[in-house]
């Protein structure tokens, strides 16, 4: 999850200044975070809200996908500057390869504004490649699940 926190110098109750600003992390489902935010002038108090959150896919699964498109080949292309950040942010969908022609060739887009603000790019035998190793892994986790393997018949771990 990530979102965006307001803090607001509240002497006696009433609101004297606002001040919004993006939490920064994201922060995992059922978890907590702590964030530091300036409010201009002194007060003894503070009321702090949520003003708006957003909940993210499953980090774990990006870093996989992220971690086969690279061995698939495709270029990670860094948002490292402001321009590039908000060009980043506002394609969407968001974490899905998308087709995209230029200069006469398709390329495929995996834009992840949220956790390494990046853009992978990969060409149409890359994409190929990693829909091929997509399928290898698959086809693996299929297979471990199917082993009958009674545990307790071998002993205790490890045998190494």
């Amino acid at each position: 999850m990530f979102g965006f926190g307001s803090a607001s110098s509240t002497p006696r109750g009433a609101t004297v200044r606002s001040v919004i600003k993006a939490m920064g992390d994201p922060v995992p489902a059922l978890s907590r975070a702590s964030f530091d935010l300036q409010v201009p002038g002194a007060s003894p108090s503070y009321r702090v809200a949520v003003e708006s959150f957003g909940l993210m896919d499953d980090p774990w699964a990006t870093r996989t996908t992220e971690q086969l498109l690279a061995t698939a080949g495709f270029q990670m292309k860094l948002a490292d500057t402001p321009e590039k950040l908000a060009n980043l942010q506002s394609l969407t969908p968001r974490r899905t390869l998308i087709p995209h022609a230029h200069d006469d060739r398709v390329y495929y887009i995996y834009a992840d504004p949220d956790l390494c603000e990046c853009l992978y790019v990969g060409t149409s035998a890359q994409y190929q490649r990693a829909l091929q190793k997509s399928f290898e892994t698959d086809q693996l986790i299929a297979i471990q699940q199917q082993l009958p393997i009674v545990w307790g018949l071998w002993g205790s771990w490890p045998w190494f």
